[in-house]
């Protein structure tokens, strides 16, 4: 009985061994095993702080914006202008950008006078003054050799200025561009106060119209 279950036994092995020899085995690199997914990692969102940062990003180079305040500061202080506001977009619909950063502001008197309202003042009679007796006094006074303001009746009006530096170069088209973004002037064409920085922070300004515009009499 032993004998016959030892050569059992030695059939199965054999009939299992040939079983595996006919059987083709799997083969490293053939794609036979199942693929596992892959995963792709995006790229991480924006946090919260560079969103702010973006939106909040200067409209202008900084170069331009230290130009602006440097102008900004001489009119507030050296000239006594009031409430004065820097401008980065058109005012005037539909608000565009501005080429470069532009000021406005009220000076203590007025800059610019129209040459027919200049004629015009020229050409009044000048007004007497009273004695004290209730006569017209015509003796001179030393306030009469004093140098006296071109426009003393007239208020001063709104002014736009445009902060520049000497050693910038300045084209038609690049003014152009400026006055654009301006709205409309009452007295006559638009016009704007051209602030021109030097080196060694002098300014001085230029009045500057659009177009052609009548000269001043002498």
């Amino acid at each position: 009985m032993e004998m016959l279950s030892q050569n059992a036994d030695c059939a199965d092995q054999n009939s299992r061994q040939e079983k595996d020899e006919k059987e083709p085995r799997p083969r490293f690199g053939t794609g036979t095993a199942k693929e596992q997914p892959t995963t792709t990692l995006s790229p991480p969102a924006k946090t919260m702080a560079s969103r702010v940062a973006s939106s909040t990003a200067p409209p202008h180079p900084p170069h331009l914006l230290a130009l602006t305040s440097q102008i900004h500061h001489n009119l507030l202080h050296q000239h006594d202008w009031a409430s004065l506001t820097t401008h980065t977009h058109s005012p005037t619909p539909p608000h565009n950008l501005l080429p470069r950063p532009l000021l406005s502001g009220l000076p203590p008197h007025r800059i610019y006078t129209h040459p027919d309202t200049q004629l015009h003042q020229l050409m009044s009679p000048p007004s007497a003054t009273s004695s004290p007796d209730g006569g017209t006094d015509h003796t001179e006074n030393n306030d009469a050799h004093q140098p006296q303001p071109t426009t003393p009746d007239l208020p001063p009006q709104p002014e736009w200025v445009l902060p520049t530096h000497i050693d910038e170069k300045w084209s038609l088209s690049r003014l152009h561009q400026v006055f654009s973004g301006l709205p409309p002037a009452d007295d006559g064409p638009k016009r704007v106060l051209l602030a021109t920085a030097g080196t060694d922070s002098t300014v001085v300004y230029y009045i500057l119209h659009e177009g052609i515009v009548k000269p001043r009499q002498n």
